[in-house]
């Protein structure tokens, strides 16, 4: 545990101010509005293989304009499409120039674990993935006016034992689920220290407004971004549609994706009429993936129990939510389709995503 504290305060220290971004990311004008527990994991889809858990610990809040400007904060602020971004960034983000957006952070702690599906052999069978885990910090900061969002996050984690999988999964098995333990740990991906940028960007599909019928409305966005570094190297385009009874401003997609979370997706989106809400969900998205080290192994040293990632990859997700005043609960289910050359069947798995929105 020890290199992944290490690795949080070099990424929190902020050289020109001496603020550390992870306790007080945004200076003395931030605020936490929002705490977040993403859990994935394929048991609630009736099985234990490949990406078979996920945890995310994550809060965020609003963040002045005066406090945007920051070391590292400066930095991202320059990939988000605003005004005074790079002209590239400006483009793909399309804020308008009268238009200054409001901004936002937000840092978390995650853990993924990659396994296959035999728990006997010593070493991942052919046509099965590697085994392999990461835990990681991020920190992000977002644009937001009231049709787009972008955000910028930097990552930085390990795999290896490092990253605790094998001691995470044998809890979760022996204590919780009471399944076989896998013993297969010792030929996981070896240790590698991760560094990773990822760029998302949101838009609303104002379209939909006009799709209500009392408290019963429709909503939703598309989105597109991409991450580089030496965890995931890779770029998507997918969208996310919501039905349901008083629909709040609020977004809860609870499939964990590094490098994006927000509990507001867009500035002065309409509120609940109401203490409580239901809704449907359902999204696709579509992945170009050049490089994946859980599967295509570390960049920076060899490994004998590789795969090679495929090139293309699609998803489904689909779900329920309710929310209760300042608590919100959702639950779905994502189809993936191969990720590796050879893999025998796609995966599924479930999500459940806990979130306490209010003045922390």
């Amino acid at each position: 545990m020890r290199p992944i504290l290490a690795f949080s305060l070099l990424l929190a220290a902020d050289p020109a101010s001496g603020q550390n971004l992870l306790l007080s990311p945004g200076g003395s004008g931030a605020a936490v509005d929002n705490v977040i527990l993403q859990v994935d994991n394929d048991l609630f889809s009736g099985s234990d293989r490949d990406y078979t858990s996920g945890v995310r610990l994550a809060c965020g809040g609003p963040l002045p304009s005066e406090e945007i400007n920051g070391w590292l904060r400066g930095r991202l602020r320059r990939l988000l499409g605003e005004e005074g971004s790079y002209p590239l960034f400006e483009r793909l983000a399309g804020f308008p120039e009268w238009n200054e957006p409001e901004y936002g952070w937000g840092t978390s702690l995650s853990q993924l674990l990659f396994t296959p599906s035999n728990h006997l052999t010593p070493v991942p069978p052919p046509g099965e993935r590697p085994y392999a885990a990461w835990l990681g910090v991020e920190i992000s900061v977002l644009a937001r006016d009231e049709v787009s969002l972008s955000s910028a996050t930097l990552s930085l984690g390990v795999t290896g034992e490092w990253a605790l999988g094998e001691v995470t999964q044998d809890f979760i098995h022996h204590e919780i689920s009471h399944s076989p333990y896998f013993n297969g740990w010792d030929s996981q991906m070896p240790e590698e220290v991760t560094l990773n940028l990822h760029l998302d960007h949101k838009r609303r599909l104002c379209f939909l407004d006009d799709w209500r019928a009392g408290d019963f409305g429709v909503d939703g966005y598309y989105e597109f971004g991409g991450a580089a570094g030496n965890l995931r190297t890779a770029a998507y385009a997918g969208a996310l549609l919501r039905a349901g009874w008083n629909l709040r401003g609020t977004y809860a997609v609870p499939r964990l994706e590094l490098g994006s979370f927000s509990n507001q997706y867009f500035r002065g989106a309409s509120g609940a009429n109401g203490p409580f809400s239901a809704y449907l969900l359902a999204g696709l998205r579509g992945s170009a993936v050049l490089h994946d080290i859980t599967l295509d192994g570390p960049l920076f040293s060899s490994h004998a129990y590789t795969v090679n990632s495929k090139p293309w990859v699609g998803e489904v997700t689909f779900g329920a939510g309710v929310a209760l005043w300042s608590v919100e609960l959702v639950f779905s289910r994502t189809i993936r389709t191969d990720e590796f050359e050879g893999q025998r069947s796609n995966h599924g798995y479930g999500s459940m995503q806990l979130r306490w929105t209010g003045d922390f």
